[in-house]
């Protein structure tokens, strides 16, 4: 009989033929020692259809991510987007953190660099001023230049002005005969930076355009030697800061 008889009728039949019984358990046991063979996949399934369909969800865990692409390594917190990071590091040997100032009458160089007094600041650095005079033909005369250092008290007071919140700011009693002085003034719609000794001054106008780059500069100073801190933060502390007051005359 084929796979269609009845399962009943022959179960009721063994009870009478021990012989049947014994050759029935003998069989059972031969099956269940066989090794279960996996099922051949059909021919559509092969390799290629095995592969995830693009655009369909993917196995838990998984990523888009071509074979071809190293993984990303984390060296630390990452930059948030639109994050633009700032290198606050001291500048290499012989790297110079500068800034020129070109007019018709003067022009100045001005650059970032440690003061004497900078230790007792934070680490903070301050900004340097040399200023020549125009001569014929478009050149400048910086071999007799004039050298004005902004101090550690004085840096605040200058970001003020630099950010419009003062209408000028003037330095002086600078140098060993205390007869210097650098001066910043908001005149029209461009910044007035003159720099002088006695009766002698260096003018040179610059747009407001040029004054961002120079508030940057004095800010980059500020943030010098202080981990964590960024220009947006010396901008805000400046910006909280009661008024303006008198800068006593300290010696450079």
């Amino acid at each position: 009989m084929d796979r269609g008889w009845d399962m009943s009728a022959r179960l009721v039949g063994l009870k009478d033929k021990p012989d049947d019984i014994e050759a029935l358990r003998d069989a059972l046991v031969q099956h269940q020692a066989q090794p279960e063979v996996a099922a051949t996949p059909p021919a559509s399934a092969g390799p290629d259809r095995a592969r995830h369909v693009e655009g369909s969800p993917l196995p838990y865990g998984a990523t888009r991510q071509p074979a071809s692409v190293p993984p990303r390594q984390n060296h630390g917190a990452d930059v948030g987007d639109g994050e633009e990071e700032i290198d606050t590091s001291p500048p290499a040997q012989g790297e110079r953190t500068r800034l020129k100032l070109y007019g018709r009458a003067a022009a100045h160089t001005v650059e970032i660099g440690p003061h004497r007094r900078g230790e007792d600041f934070l680490g903070s650095h301050v900004v340097t001023f040399e200023s020549a005079k125009a001569q014929p033909g478009g050149t400048y005369d910086w071999a007799r230049k004039l050298t004005f250092q902004l101090t550690p008290e004085e840096m605040p007071a200058a970001i003020a002005v630099l950010m419009n919140i003062q209408p000028s700011v003037r330095f002086e009693y600078h140098g060993k005969a205390r007869d210097k002085f650098l001066e910043l003034r908001w005149q029209g719609s461009g910044l007035a930076v003159a720099t002088g000794q006695k009766s002698l001054h260096w003018v040179v106008p610059v747009q407001s355009a040029a004054v961002y780059y120079l508030l940057c500069l004095f800010c980059r100073a500020m943030v010098h030697g202080q981990p964590g801190m960024n220009m947006t933060d010396v901008m805000a502390m400046v910006g909280a800061l009661p008024g303006r007051d008198p800068v006593p005359p300290v010696s450079a």
